[in-house]
């Protein structure tokens, strides 16, 4: 759910060439966690990335409280945040006993 999520994230994105590299390395990492290939190094970067980019982009606390874009981004912000806590967990736990990982330990 957690790739669906990001995924859902790039279609609500502006596109220009930062945001393009950014979703073309996201897709990437995403489906090595998918796959469970190198699982909690990909859920890192993806962290890593995912929050540089909403800090950057959601910057809620530069409006008035009077803003209506500020209620909108807090709502995107923390969003994405639960997104960036979902990754945590993976980066925590691994990928589990179906993932490539797992397998890789077996043999």
């Amino acid at each position: 759910m957690l790739i669906v999520l990001f995924l859902a994230f790039t279609l609500t994105v502006k596109w220009n060439i930062p945001t393009f590299s950014m979703i073309l390395i996201g897709s990437v990492l995403c489906g090595l966690v998918v796959i469970g290939y190198k699982t909690k190094f990909s859920a890192a970067i993806l962290t890593i990335l995912l929050m540089m980019h909403n800090v950057f982009t959601n910057h809620y606390w530069t409006y008035k409280s009077a803003d209506n874009r500020r209620d909108y981004l807090r709502y995107e912000f923390f969003q994405t945040l639960s997104i960036v806590g979902g990754l945590l967990l993976i980066v925590n736990t691994g990928a589990g006993e179906l993932s490539i990982d797992e397998k890789k330990k077996v043999y």
